[in-house]
């Protein structure tokens, strides 16, 4: 039988085209770290994508070309999220905080051909200049220095072409590129479809995730520059969202006070941010004057069950998500309102540590020994998962192995419960391996973390020559105190078997951590290492 239906495309340029029209009254405020404002409507937003749009299309670059990003949260960035893939390019989103032979891997690597750069940024340009390739750059002023390149505002935005039209795009083109953040090699390229991104949108503005429409007020603060800021930028514009873009992040205290300030009630971060937040919280006895109705979306490691009670004591509305860099980002939700209602609070803290339930239209299984493993929430595998929004291989044919059969292995090792609630109880490469039995480094972080003088631990391998590995904890404690090596054993043991338990407890001023917030467990290695043989 035939196909009914229409062919119609589904491309970034439809989403605001649509919502410009019908929500063009709604604003956009961007903070910058001088307190200054800038606000503006969708109208103003679409006329300053469309100059960018038009801008960029009298370049002598080609259909498909990348043009990269070095910025901040803020208006520029939000238009150039529209405007380059608008105009039938790549916007290449570069993570400002990875170290500098990494960026300048990664836009060599990508063959970027044009540059936008916020001059808060111009130090980091100068220290990379002379080892990139790229030949086009465009300077957005925040602290207006005077520079020899274009610049954004007097080149760019006065290149008001009001007779420029979106030029028509296949939806299987590529739109935007994110790179791996590189924690076990060099970082790997992840590209984006229109479609791909258009249906991620769209389900992740519904009901199923995160129920967004045009009364709410949203705030990525998830960087701009690290994995389309979750596809905030993309939700809230499909959505009609009012969007506070906060610069970056300043401290929990500036957070708070700015989210009360603007009434947001949407906002998205990293778990090292709500643990801040958290903190904060709890020192100010709960007291705060957010929206009612506030939502904070937290992800990008497993927050433990004690910053998540933090944060329901503070009567906040959490939901926890999990997903990649090639997931889009998301793959996996839970969410407080699905949680029942009749457990207690800290009962409600355990249940959201889980990563939850898959996404719509996003397939998982977990694996052991070429097998689905049972649903008993005990038995670990391998995640594997497929989606529209799963990419299926990585630029130019890089990292083939992590690919199986139409899967992606994720790298991170799962259970699953007779519900289907997923929890990541490690990275594969984290595991601990002793006597021939698992030991889940998370699982004793998120443990000794429940104790109130910790505010950060990690947990690595130590190689043993009887049990081939045994676990070490590093822990950072407030104000340097230490801790009764007896205390702590008694904490972990009230949850795992003697076995389990470090081998050794190591106080560390802080803990080594990559531009995402992730702790760096491969230093933690080395220190152990020169620590171990320090001691012989």
């Amino acid at each position: 039988m035939k196909n009914y239906m229409m062919d119609r495309q589904l491309t970034i340029t439809d989403i605001i085209n649509r919502s410009c029209k019908f929500y063009k009254d709604k604003e956009i405020l961007s903070v910058f770290p001088d307190g200054r404002k800038v606000k503006y409507t969708y109208e103003n937003f679409y006329e300053r994508v469309k100059s960018l749009a038009s801008f960029l299309a009298n370049l002598n670059i080609k259909r498909g070309d990348k043009v990269a990003t070095l910025m901040n949260n803020h208006n520029a960035h939000l238009e150039a999220y529209y405007g380059i893939p608008a105009a039938g390019f790549i916007i290449h989103t570069i993570n400002i905080k990875l170290p500098l032979d990494d960026i300048i891997y990664i836009i060599n690597h990508a063959d970027d051909k044009v540059l936008i750069i916020d001059d808060t940024l111009i130090t980091l340009y100068e220290n990379i200049k002379d080892k990139i390739k790229v030949k086009t750059i465009i300077i957005n002023s925040i602290n207006n220095i005077d520079h020899p390149f274009i610049d954004y505002e007097k080149d760019v935005m006065l290149n008001n072409n009001s007779n420029y039209e979106f030029p028509e795009i296949n939806e299987n083109e590529p739109m935007g590129m994110s790179y791996s953040s590189g924690t076990t090699g060099r970082p790997k390229g992840v590209v984006y479809t229109h479609k791909a991104i258009c249906l991620y949108t769209v389900i992740s503005s519904g009901s199923a995730a995160f129920n967004l429409n045009s009364n709410d007020i949203i705030m990525p603060v998830v960087p701009m520059y690290h994995v389309n800021a979750w596809c905030l930028p993309y939700m809230g514009i499909y959505a009609g969202c009012k969007i506070v873009l906060p610069f970056a992040y300043k401290g929990a205290s500036t957070l708070i006070k700015l989210m009360e300030e603007t009434k947001v009630n949407f906002v998205a971060a990293a778990t090292t941010i709500w643990h801040e937040v958290a903190y904060e919280l709890d020192k100010r006895n709960y007291f705060h004057n957010l929206a009612n109705n506030f939502t904070l979306n937290i992800g990008g490691s497993t927050p433990s069950e004690d910053i998540l009670l933090k944060l329901l004591r503070a009567n906040l509305n959490i939901i926890h998500t999990w997903g990649m860099t090639e997931s889009s980002p998301n793959g996996l939700i839970n969410k407080l309102e699905t949680v029942p209602k009749e457990k207690s609070i800290r009962e409600k803290a355990k249940f959201l540590t889980k990563q939850g339930i898959p996404w719509p239209f996003m397939d998982v299984k977990i694996v052991k020994d070429g097998k689905e493993v049972p649903k008993d929430g005990k038995t670990m595998g391998n995640l594997y998962i497929r989606s529209p929004w799963v990419i299926n291989s990585y630029y130019k044919n890089e990292g083939e192995d992590s690919f199986k059969d139409g899967w992606l292995d994720t790298g991170d090792i799962a259970v699953i419960d007779e519900d289907n609630y997923i929890q990541i109880v490690d990275r594969s490469k984290d595991l601990i391996r002793s006597g021939g039995e698992w030991i889940s480094s998370t699982a004793l972080e998120n443990m000794l973390l429940q104790h109130s003088d910790i505010i950060d631990a990690a947990v690595v391998a130590a190689k043993h020559p009887k049990w081939g590995e045994r676990p070490y904890a590093f822990i950072v404690t407030k104000n340097g105190k230490k801790i009764d090596i007896v205390e702590l054993k008694e904490l972990l043991l009230t949850k795992f078997p003697k076995w389990w338990l470090p081998d050794e407890y190591i106080y560390i001023d802080s803990l080594p951590k990559n531009a995402n917030g992730k702790i760096l467990k491969k230093e933690l290695r080395k220190y152990l290492e020169t620590y171990q043989s320090n001691k012989k």
